[in-house]
C-alpha cells in the first residue's frame, strides 16, 4: 500500500540477512576510491551496523576485528606480509617486489632500450611528423626515434566490411603474420 521506499527495502534486506546469519556475517563495501585511494564511507545502514557492533562489544570502530581494509591492487606489498599473507598470485608477488625500492635488481638485458636514447638532432620539424606524433604519440615515438613501423590493422578489417571474400579468421591470420598479434 502506498509508494515503494527503496531505502527502507534495502534496510529490511540487510536486517533479514543479519537475522539469517547463524555464526558469522561478513559485510562488504568499497572503502576507497579506485583511482585516488581516498577513503569512502560505507552506506548509512552499514555504518549503523558497525556502530552497533562496536557498542555491543566495546571494541573501537576502527579496530581490524570490525573493519578490515584490504589494498585495492593485487600487487600491493601489504597483501604479502609474512605474518598475515592475503595474496597468492605469483605475478602479483613479483609486482609487489618490483614496486619496492631496491628490493629487486632490474635485469635490463631483455629490454627494448638498454641505454638512454641519444638526443635528437635539432632540425626543423616536418608538419606531417608533428601531426602524426600528436595523433598517435606511441607510434610516432617508435617510428621517429626507433625507426619502427606498426602496421595499420584497420585496413584488412575495412576490406572485410566492404564485401571482401576474407573472413574474420583469415584477417586474424594475416594480422598475426604481420607480427601485430601473438601466435
Amino acid at each position: 500500500v502506498g509508494e515503494r521506499d527503496p531505502r527502507s527495502e534495502d534496510r529490511q534486506l540487510l536486517l533479514d540477512a543479519l537475522m539469517a546469519a547463524e555464526e558469522r556475517v561478513l559485510l562488504f563495501h568499497t572503502g576507497a576510491d579506485a583511482v585516488t585511494g581516498a577513503l569512502r564511507p560505507p552506506a548509512i545502514p552499514l555504518t549503523e551496523v558497525r556502530d552497533v557492533v562496536s557498542t555491543m562489544t566495546g571494541v573501537d570502530v576502527d579496530d581490524e576485528r570490525i573493519v578490515r581494509r584490504h589494498p585495492l591492487q593485487p600487487f600491493d606489498p601489504r597483501n604479502f606480509r609474512a605474518d598475515d599473507p592475503f595474496g597468492f598470485g605469483v605475478t602479483a608477488l613479483a609486482g609487489a617486489r618490483a614496486g619496492q625500492e631496491g628490493s629487486v635488481e632490474r635485469d635490463r638485458s631483455g629490454a627494448l632500450l638498454v641505454d638512454d636514447l641519444p638526443a635528437p638532432a635539432r632540425t626543423d620539424v616536418d608538419l606531417d611528423e608533428l601531426v602524426s606524433f600528436l595523433t598517435h604519440p606511441t607510434q610516432g615515438f617508435l617510428r621517429q626515434r626507433l625507426g619502427l613501423r606498426i602496421p595499420d590493422t584497420d585496413e584488412g578489417i575495412a576490406d572485410a566490411e566492404h564485401g571482401s571474400d576474407h573472413d574474420s579468421e583469415e584477417i586474424i591470420v594475416d594480422v598475426r603474420a604481420a607480427g601485430v598479434l601473438p601466435p
